[in-house]
């Protein structure tokens, strides 16, 4: 039985189809701009460094190593390259290293983002305008070194103005000068590609914003889906978290010629990332010399999400009005989550009262400006929740109309309970004496009378990444009428402040930092 021309045609349409299945099948994928390396199959681990397998605990704290290099004058002298290694000829080689990437990032030309060709016709159109700019810094003995060149085109005649940044950012050890990739950042036995790209999805559903389909986060907007992150993505580690870097790598955005950033909080990575503990021993001895000083930065176990009373804004208003909570994704316990919840209660009456003296207040005087803000927020620390309430109300130009007051609640993150400023410090420990004096050095060079005995009884504090802040009420000293006149409300005594850092308390006598 002979075939038609028709089924003949459909025969060989099914044969190929059927070729090219099994080609898809068999042949490996081509790493493109649009494919995504599977972690499996390529994982860029230093060989360098050991196996480690999580989980990993990870400390309560990071430690920033501050390497950019001061003149006698206190001044930065050049930014371009580390100083404060006990080892100079690892400082030398880590500084020869740096000083050829920014020399090749100089020679670089147009770098390749979606469509900049069409605006940058040719070379000769462009202005340098700034760089190489070289950004430096440390975080658990890892380098972090950010290269940035800034060109321009500037038509005047047709008004037309576009600019770029190219940026480029290597991680070294510094311990051994050994490049460190993403993944050296990840126990051996974790699929951080994948890890990361859930992240990095979730920011993109949670930053969607509806009336402009195409902006999703900041300055990332979508040209196709989103097929996960890079096994090499550019990425860049601060006191706070993994920030990964998005530019013309990452098909899926048009950054607008810029590279752009998302930030994932060194609490959400989990017991498999290593970063904070594969090149740092604190029980080692300090690879930096004797004149430089290590700064802590509290890592808060989880992260705030604000939410906004959508019936507190009024666009047809020429108000500035926001009502934002701050809450955690999650707490010790829902006894604890409720009392939390009983702090961040919206105080509704007050704000629904405002809301009119506001709305009345512009219509019968246009062109006038009204502030409305409340802001309750929980922050976390370890073994700390920081409750912040701030009420600002601005009938401007009405000076009489005004209402400020802020708040801030301390509380034991295991219990609920609040915290006394004795309930930070370890047993045996004058914290006292230390409070007393740290107001004393503050302002000792002014005629003033503090009331020292009677001082903790009004006395405020909170806590911060690097150390305890404290507050006394103005009507807790005397001062002279030279001291007042430096305020813009002289007779209105203002508050005094001092500020206690971590290190010089000692952490041995703060219990956050007990196990």
């Amino acid at each position: 039985m002979s075939l038609s021309n028709r089924s003949k045609i459909w025969l060989l349409i099914l044969l190929f189809l059927i070729l090219a299945l099994i080609v898809t099948l068999v042949m490996p994928p081509k790493q493109g701009m649009n494919n995504r390396v599977n972690v499996q199959d390529e994982v860029l681990r230093n060989p360098a460094f050991s196996p480690v397998k999580g989980p990993v605990a990870l400390k309560p704290y990071v430690v920033v190593d501050d390497l950019t290099n001061y003149d006698e004058n206190g001044e930065v002298n050049d930014n371009t390259y580390i100083c404060g290694l006990k080892d100079k000829t690892m400082e030398d080689k880590l500084n020869k290293i740096i000083a050829d990437k920014v020399q090749k990032m100089a020679e670089k030309g147009l770098p390749p983002y979606r469509g900049i060709k069409a605006v940058f016709k040719s070379e000769s159109q462009i202005n340098y305008d700034y760089g190489p700019i070289v950004s430096l810094g440390a975080v658990n003995n890892i380098l972090n070194v950010s290269i940035s060149r800034f060109g321009s085109y500037d038509d005047y005649k047709e008004e037309i103005f576009y600019s770029f940044e190219d940026k480029e950012i290597y991680q070294y050890d510094l311990n051994t000068g050994e490049e460190i990739h993403l993944a050296d950042l990840f126990s051996e036995d974790v699929d951080y590609v994948t890890l990361l790209s859930g992240f990095v999805s979730d920011q993109i559903l949670d930053n969607h914003i509806e009336d402009n389909e195409d902006y999703v986060y900041e300055g990332l907007q979508t040209v196709t889906p989103f097929q996960g992150i890079d096994p090499n993505q550019k990425f860049f580690l601060s006191g706070y978290g993994l920030d990964l870097i998005f530019d013309y790598n990452t098909p899926e955005f048009d950054t607008n010629f810029y590279p752009q950033s998302i930030t994932i909080p060194y609490s959400k990575l989990g017991d498999h990332f290593i970063g904070l503990n594969r090149f740092y021993d604190e029980s080692k001895t300090s690879i930096y010399d004797d004149t430089r000083e290590l700064e802590l930065i509290l890592v808060p176990p989880c992260q705030t999400v604000f939410e906004y009373d959508p019936s507190y804004v009024a666009e047809d208003m020429d108000a500035h009005i926001s009502v934002r909570v701050g809450k955690l994704e999650s707490y010790s316990s829902p006894e604890v989550e409720k009392i939390v919840d009983s702090y961040l209660s919206v105080p509704t009456d007050f704000l629904d009262e405002r809301m009119e003296m506001a709305k009345k207040w512009i219509a019968d005087h246009p062109n006038t400006f009204i502030d409305l803000s409340y802001d309750a927020v929980v922050s976390a620390y370890p073994k700390i929740l920081t409750i912040e309430i701030n009420q600002f109300y601005d009938g401007y130009p009405t000076i009489d109309d005004r209402f400020r007051a802020s708040r801030t609640y301390l509380l034991d993150s295991e219990t609920g309970k609040e915290m006394e400023l004795k309930d930070l410090f370890t047993e045996g420990y004058d914290y006292q004496a230390a409070v007393k004096d740290s107001f004393h050095s503050e302002y000792d060079e002014y005629d003033m009378d503090i009331d020292y005995e009677n001082m903790f009884s009004e006395l405020s504090f909170t806590v911060d990444s690097y150390g305890i802040a404290f507050t006394l009420p103005g009507e807790n000293y005397t001062a002279s009428s030279s001291f007042l006149s430096q305020y813009d409300f002289p007779e209105e005594q203002p508050d005094l402040y001092a500020y206690l850092p971590y290190e010089e308390i000692g952490y041995e006598n703060i219990l956050m930092f007990q196990d």
